[in-house]
This record gives C-alpha cells, structure tokens and sequence, in this order.
C-alpha cells in the first residue's frame, strides 16, 4: 500500500472516531465498523498512546477508545486493561466503570459486572443507564 493510501486510511478511521465521540457512549464505534476498521482503531491509539505525547485526560481518553475498540473485537483482556489504567487516571468516572462492566457482562463475569455497575450508578445516580444495565442483568 502506498503511504498516501496509508494517510487516508487513517484519515477515514479517525473521522469515525471523532464522529463517534460526538454520539451518545452506547453509540460510540458502532454501526457499519469492521473488524479492519477496529483493528485500525487500535492501531492508532496504541501508536498515540505510546508516543509519550499524551498525559492525563487526553492519555485516557485514548486509552477509553482503543478499549471500546477492543472490546468489540472481542479481546477482553486488553480491554479490561486499558479501563483499569482510565480509572486510575481519572479517579473513577462513573461511565469508566459503567464501560468496563459492558467487557465484564460480554466475559460472562456477571458478578464484576454488577459491581461496576452498582459503582457507576454510586457515583452518579441520576443516570439511569446504570439502573438499567443493572435490571437487565438481574432479569438474565
């Protein structure tokens, strides 16, 4: 592939990006991605994270969307990692948990699950994404 092939690609990656950060958080990344298009999500994150460049809130922002990335591909490890390195670097933001418990129900751990959850919904009980994730997981 030809590097200006390379440049819009990437270009085309991250215009889904930043369109997906202006979505509602259950919207991010979804709809119309391939696992190519993940894969290359992850890519760039894991290239920007490891720049050095990238510190506090804009570092686990990038961190949150590469684990968004690698949750849809299905390769929770990495996911679970890269939450517990947002939750560190933003003190535990209610959604942080709340996305982490997503990879922990999709792992079949239901029990993390519910914990993050019942975090996220102690953090911030208005939003009512968090009582809800946690009734539908009561009623399974």
């Amino acid at each position: 592939m030809t590097r200006s092939a390379m440049v819009l690609v990437l270009v085309v990656a991250m215009a889904g990006v930043a369109g997906a950060s202006e979505m509602g958080e259950e919207n991010a990344c979804a709809g119309g991605e391939n696992r190519g298009e993940l894969s290359i999500q992850v890519r760039y994150f894991t290239s920007s994270i490891a720049s050095g460049r990238l510190s506090g809130m804009e570092l686990a922002e990038n961190l949150r969307r590469r684990a968004d990335a690698y949750r849809k591909l299905g390769e929770y490890a990495p996911a679970i990692a890269d939450y517990e390195r947002v939750i560190g670097l933003t003190a535990g933001r209610p959604s942080d948990y709340y996305h982490r418990g997503l990879v922990f129900e999709e792992m079949g751990r239901r029990d993390r699950a519910e914990e993050d959850y019942r975090k996220a919904r102690s953090l911030d009980p208005a939003d009512e994404r968090f009582a809800k994730r946690l009734r539908q997981l009561e009623e399974r």
